[in-house]
């Protein structure tokens, strides 16, 4: 469980890894404006996302995350 004092993106990776869900983070993509948190399950990359607030986001409105597409 994420504790409120953990770093925004240290909380995303808890709760994706509780689903079965790996997310990285990219500190020179951010600082160049680009995607920078990218979500993966299974060996494939399930989404390339801006923020970590649009991560959380998409793990909460795609159901079958964690699954193989």
């Amino acid at each position: 469980m994420p504790r409120p004092s953990d770093s925004p993106e240290k909380q995303l990776a808890t709760e994706a890894h509780r689903i079965g869900v790996l997310a990285f983070f990219s500190p020179k993509l951010k600082a160049e404006g680009k995607p920078h948190v990218r979500l993966f399950s299974r060996g494939a990359n399930l989404a390339e996302l801006l923020t970590v607030s649009d991560a959380r986001d998409w793990l909460r409105l795609n159901p079958h995350k964690g699954e193989n597409r």
